[in-house]
């Protein structure tokens, strides 16, 4: 059976990188940057994933509609706790959103770095700059995620990585049952 290719976007420094070894493996890793795609694969239900886990530095932006093309998913990875920041994640966001190539795609948001305060308290702010209730043109899922302290957290459980990972299963289920 084919993978299903996911699109992992996101600013430097958001952790994209961790989220998606977490996901995979349910440990924490010191990342370093990553300076091009990390390709990576993540078997969930007996699915398999092929992820593209996108640079995130300015400079290396240019090469995600090559990590687009073709995707299933689209995952979004939004670094709460940088409030000062969100603008600058909302153009590239809304970049990756507006192409042609990726109309229809479904959308998986990030709100990542749960387990900071300032994240936390920086959470309405984050919704209001990204507005995803007025996204019409995909099916859009949001979750608050984070890779530390899961106990305390405070994320309820259809909302957490369990959660998440869920909802990618049903997403390339219904796209192949065409429900």
């Amino acid at each position: 059976m084919p993978a299903h290719k996911l699109f992992l976007f996101g600013l430097d420094k958001a952790g994209k990188t961790t989220l998606s070894h977490f996901i995979k493996e349910a440990k924490e890793i010191q990342p370093r940057p990553t300076l091009a795609f990390n390709l990576d694969k993540w078997i969930i239900k007996d699915l398999e994933f092929q992820i593209w886990d996108a640079p995130g530095q300015v400079s290396l932006r240019y090469v995600w509609k090559n990590g687009f093309n073709r995707a299933k998913i689209l995952m979004f990875v939004l670094d709460c706790s940088h409030p000062e920041r969100f603008e600058e994640a909302f153009t590239e966001f809304n970049q990756v959103i507006m192409n042609a190539d990726t109309r229809g795609i479904p959308l998986v948001f990030c709100f990542h770095k749960w387990d900071i305060d300032l994240a936390q308290a920086s959470y309405n702010d984050a919704r209001a700059v990204f507005k995803l209730p007025l996204i019409t043109d995909r099916p859009v899922f949001s979750y608050r995620t984070t890779v530390k302290n899961l106990e305390t957290s405070k994320i309820p459980s259809n909302e957490d990585i369990g959660g998440l990972k869920l909802k990618l299963v049903e997403l390339i289920q219904s796209e192949r049952w065409g429900t």
